[in-house]
């Protein structure tokens, strides 16, 4: 099964920051058992919505940490 761009692009990110499931599921205050969707391969995928806020919200700490 091939895998979701969005998907790709959560693993990339939560690689990129050093991030487990357990963060993403903090930083956008989400049930640790739908990010784990989220990164499995099946129909479930993080949405557009999502994504973007990660990143904005990865930006922001990083921003921050400065």
């Amino acid at each position: 099964m091939k895998k979701h761009p969005n998907t790709i692009a959560l693993h990339d990110l939560m690689r990129e920051y050093n991030l487990k499931g357990p963060d993403v599921a903090r930083i956008l205050n989400r049930a640790l058992k739908t990010v784990h969707c989220w990164r499995a391969e099946s129909p479930s995928h993080i949405g557009d919505t999502m994504l973007e806020l990660l990143k904005l919200k990865l930006a922001a700490q990083a921003k921050a940490k400065e």
